[in-house]
């Protein structure tokens, strides 16, 4: 969860995000995509944010890009 105390807002970004990830765990793409969403969550509702961090997250949870990066994967997942 550091990306989201170390950069402003503005650096928030899909791709800077899941770069963020992918350089940090190393893991396939199902698994940053279920980090980055859980993490997401809790800076929602985290009291160590401030209302704009939050708000942010809680945009990016509700994004369709996001959503549908997840969806794309998960029916890629089931097919295999």
């Amino acid at each position: 969860m550091d990306f989201y105390s170390a950069n402003s807002v503005e650096n928030w970004t899909q791709n800077k995000i899941i770069e963020h990830y992918q350089k940090k765990e190393k893991s396939d793409r199902k698994r940053t995509l279920d980090r980055i969403k859980k993490d997401l969550q809790e800076v929602v509702v985290s009291p160590d944010f401030d209302d704009a961090r939050r708000n942010k997250a809680k945009r990016l949870l509700i994004d369709e890009r996001i959503g549908q990066l997840y969806q794309i994967h998960s029916m890629y997942q089931r097919t295999i």
